[in-house]
């Protein structure tokens, strides 16, 4: 814990050197541009299987499982320019409110900042980020609800070497806690860096060759049962990748980016299940007009999330996602997005090592957004989850329906 220690303490004291450093530069330098807003938004949502149990179960559960939840939230964005420095600024509360089960109801905020100096050189960027917010509603993994606290702290830049190849660099600290039980077990604080030479062309495209290691040290306590004696569990690991990135636009209708690496998994809790393996993620982005945009994703990683169950886990994923504009104030969307989550050994069972599974799920969804007038948004949004475990044969379905209104005030 030591060796941890110094380094958080290397990333902290890292940060407060590039803020005091860019200061002056900050105050003496004109903004060139910038963009203040408030917006205040409201969301109902009607969710017919809020604890995601198995079709057959929710007729035993008040209300055949149904909620009503609504969200309200005010919030703030700030961003500058200030000749070769972009600094950005945003944050949030919120409440939400659950009709049928109060006991769940949650005050939410989050609170994100960015630094970033652009040269011919080289370029330099922190960013740092607070946030005490309801993770169910972002994955459906996450049965039940689970208000989530994750702090979070990134450096990145590059410097020029010889013409146009420069040497790229990473760091960063993330550290999360969570309300569920179940979550909670894996929660952990992770510790990353990368190095790495890259090619930047005139036009913006690169390519990158590099190494990156990630040490996730677990927060979590809990005992587990291993050859039937109880041990100690902690979502400890060390994850270590060589890599190649590749960053391609070559016109404003195209845009790829893909990185490929093979990754070694050191599974360093009481349960040791070492695994390595190739690692994938791809993006690509078309727009055939000018108010219409396709996206396409996949991606092979061993954690199923950066922050919770990053010990043990093979993800696989698939989306799709497409977002057109219609009559100039109405805005259409629709996605849908396939995973399998290949759990090593299962973190919800008394005896993990005896039992892992593997879990699927399909979300379709498809919304819209209409310009009300007076700088008001009404949104409308549908999706529909699908979820299959071959752990006892589980299946779910969760349909939802929101309705929002929202409002940016500039000035």
């Amino acid at each position: 814990m030591t060796l941890l220690h110094h380094s958080q303490g290397i990333l902290l004291r890292t940060a407060r050197w590039i803020a005091i450093a860019t200061i002056p530069a900050m105050v003496s330098a004109p903004a060139t541009s910038q963009e203040k807003q408030i917006i205040v938004s409201a969301t109902t949502q009607f969710d017919d299987n809020l604890l995601r149990v198995s079709d057959g179960a929710k007729a035993s559960l008040p209300h055949n499982g149904r909620e009503i939840v609504s969200l309200l939230s005010v919030g703030g964005v700030y961003q500058a320019e200030l000749g070769s420095l972009t600094m950005g600024l945003s944050g949030s509360a919120a409440q939400r409110l659950f009709a049928y089960n109060d006991q769940l109801n949650s005050r939410e905020f989050q609170l994100s900042s960015r630094l970033k100096y652009t040269a011919l050189s080289g370029s330099a960027e922190v960013a740092g980020a607070y946030s005490h917010q309801n993770s169910s509603f972002n994955d459906p993994l996450f049965r039940g609800v689970n208000v989530q606290d994750l702090t979070s702290l990134k450096f990145r830049g590059d410097r020029r070497l010889i013409g146009d190849i420069r040497i790229a660099g990473r760091a960063g600290f993330s550290a999360n806690s969570n309300s569920n039980d179940n979550v909670s077990r894996a929660d952990n604080h992770r510790y990353s860096f990368s190095v790495g030479l890259k090619y930047v062309s005139p036009i913006e495209n690169s390519f990158e060759l590099g190494f990156e290691q990630s040490t996730a040290r677990g927060s979590g306590d809990r005992l587990v049962l291993i050859n039937n004696v109880a041990s100690p569990y902690q979502a400890d690991a060390v994850d270590k990748t060589v890599f190649g990135e590749v960053l391609w636009s070559p016109n404003e209708i195209w845009s790829l980016q893909s990185r490929v690496g093979y990754t070694w998994h050191n599974d360093q809790s009481v349960l040791d299940t070492d695994f390595n393996g190739l690692t994938t993620d791809a993006s690509l982005k078309w727009s055939p007009a000018a108010a219409t945009t396709l996206s396409f994703s996949a991606s092979r990683s061993f954690s199923s999330n950066n922050e919770v169950f990053s010990n043990g886990v093979k993800l696989t994923a698939y989306s799709g996602q497409i977002t057109t504009a219609l009559f100039d104030n109405v805005a259409l969307n629709g996605s849908v997005k396939h995973a399998d989550r290949d759990f090593r050994y299962d973190l919800q069972a008394s005896d993990p090592a005896a039992v892992s599974r593997r879990e699927t799920f399909w979300v379709y969804s498809a919304g819209t957004a209409v310009d009300a007038g007076w700088g008001a948004k009404l949104g409308l949004q549908f999706n529909h989850i699908r979820i299959n475990s071959d752990l006892n044969g589980f299946h779910a379905t969760d349909n939802a329906i929101s309705l929002s209104l929202s409002r940016p005030f500039s000035f």
